[in-house]
Parts: C-alpha cells; sequence; structure tokens
C-alpha cells in the first residue's frame, strides 16, 4: 500500500495562470519596499527573489534551481514548486 504524503493534499490542483501573474506581482511589491533591504531582511529578501525566479520561469522541480545559503529563505521558496 502506497501511502500519501501527510502534508500534500490529494485534491490540490496547479495554480491558474492568473494566480502565477497575482503572485509575481505581489512579489515584486514587496521587493520594492525599503525596509526588505534591511540586513535583518536579507534570508526574507532572498527567498522573495528566488520564488520570483522560480515563478517567472516555470521551474517546477526544486533540483533545476539552486538552493540558498539561509533555511528561511529556503523555505519559502521550496513551498512554491510543489
Amino acid at each position: 500500500m502506497q501511502k500519501n504524503p501527510k502534508f500534500v493534499s490529494s485534491k490540490q490542483t496547479a495554480p491558474k495562470q492568473a494566480d502565477i501573474d497575482n503572485t509575481i506581482v505581489r512579489i515584486k511589491g514587496r521587493l520594492a519596499e525599503k525596509p526588505i533591504n534591511r540586513h535583518c531582511n536579507a534570508a526574507v529578501k532572498e527567498g522573495y527573489t528566488k520564488a520570483l525566479d522560480i515563478l517567472e520561469n516555470r521551474i517546477t522541480d526544486i533540483t533545476k534551481s539552486s538552493i540558498g545559503d539561509q533555511d528561511r529563505a529556503r523555505a519559502g521558496y521550496c513551498r512554491l514548486c510543489d
């Protein structure tokens, strides 16, 4: 018997193009805010930047994308590929 991963819903569908485009616009908006450039927000900025790269290039396999150095950044964009 094959088990489904604990946190993956079998009812989950792929996002629509409009959803992806909306997410890209929202991420770009966050990256345009001044506080994102503070040193304490470096991991968040790295995560947003990588998420933007993943969405714009339609990457669906995380192994085809370079992994960042910071855990907080990695956690954010790994969820995008799921």
